[in-house]
């Protein structure tokens, strides 16, 4: 009788090795926050705005660093300067943050990691719970992601290096939609009863785009309430 996992048999070793696998996977990721947004809303880089006192650049990363081997700010110079982090380099600002991830992707390949762990600046509430949520989940899937109001959060995701081909075909073909790439890879999408917390913010991934919604998510904050 075949074993399915069952017993000592080929299949039990095979799916332990599958498993020993994905926990170094999960080990090898790099960490990439993104800052290099036009903030034509805000009116200033948004990245350097405060939010409980912390810059939003600096709580992305503090999100991503429990999980990441490496965190990098990925923006068209070399400006912002965190502690513990380093700066990657968009080649081709203006272009949204295709371009971005691309040179996030490439830069995982480089130093042999499995994938990124990509979290844009402007979602300020996004906490390292969360990020493991999305760790936790990845079963090698090209992105796993979640999705909040209806709507899919890819620059709040893992990305798997085996996405780069596809991301670097887009970004030459000028089909600069995240969310267009993103429908023609293997996804992992998490549902808000998946990721979402009962302790944590009930809208954890607010964007902070404005200065009105800045305004709101200091207040908020400030009074020690739940955002929402």
């Amino acid at each position: 009788m075949p074993q399915f996992g069952v017993g000592r048999g080929p299949a039990r070793r095979c799916h332990a090795r599958d498993r020993f696998r994905f926990i170094q996977m999960k080990q090898s990721l790099f960490g990439a926050v993104l800052v290099g947004g036009r903030s034509s809303r805000m009116g200033r880089p948004k990245w350097r705005e405060q939010v409980g006192g912390i810059p939003m650049a600096v709580r992305a990363a503090a999100a991503l660093e429990p999980h990441a081997r490496e965190i990098a700010t990925v923006a068209p110079d070399d400006r912002p300067r965190l502690p513990g982090t380093s700066v990657l380099l968009d080649a081709m600002p203006g272009r949204g943050p295709l371009s971005a991830l691309v040179a996030v992707l490439e830069r995982a390949r480089q130093r042999g990691d499995a994938g990124a762990l990509v979290l844009a600046c402007d979602l300020p509430l996004v906490d390292a719970a969360l990020i493991g949520t999305l760790v936790d989940a990845w079963a090698g899937e090209d992105v796993v992601a979640p999705t909040w109001r209806g709507q899919l959060q890819p620059l709040c995701a893992l990305w798997s290096v085996s996405a780069l081909l596809a991301a670097r075909e887009a970004l030459a073909a000028e089909r600069l939609s995240v969310l267009d790439l993103v429908s023609q890879l293997r996804i992992r999408n998490l549902t808000e009863v998946e990721w979402k917390s009962p302790d944590g913010a009930s809208e954890p991934l607010i964007n902070v785009n404005s200065p009105a919604d800045l305004a709101r998510v200091r207040s908020l904050l400030a009074h020690g309430r739940r955002v929402g």
